[in-house]
């Protein structure tokens, strides 16, 4: 299936970025692919969902946060004050739409 390139940002509720972890886009359809992308030092991301970096199906997602990042190969927790409702697709109320016309999705956590 084509994908459609996903960036973006993750906002702490202070403003400042989230500076690990990874972010989870569920699909709200289920059976659908996920995408998930590594939370860099200055808050960006890009997902992937096939290979890396490829970005998301077009569709509607629940925005899970992953306070786990595994880029360098073990599991390093980042320290970060999150709401609990972030961390799990149940309870999470961050919705985005993927469309094929845009690529940057800021995620600001409340």
């Amino acid at each position: 299936p084509a994908t459609t390139p996903v960036s973006g940002k993750v906002y702490l509720p202070s403003g400042s970025v989230l500076n690990g972890g990874r972010v989870m886009f569920k699909p709200k359809i289920k059976g659908n692919q996920e995408a998930i992308g590594e939370i860099n030092p200055d808050g960006s991301f890009k997902l992937t969902s096939y290979n890396k970096d490829d970005g998301a199906l077009a569709g509607e997602y629940v925005v899970v946060i992953d306070k786990t990042s595994y880029k360098s190969g073990s599991a390093v927790e980042v320290r970060a004050n999150i709401a609990a409702k972030y961390l799990s697709e149940s309870t999470s109320d961050l919705v985005v739409t993927v469309s094929e016309t845009q690529s940057d999705y800021p995620i600001r956590l409340k």
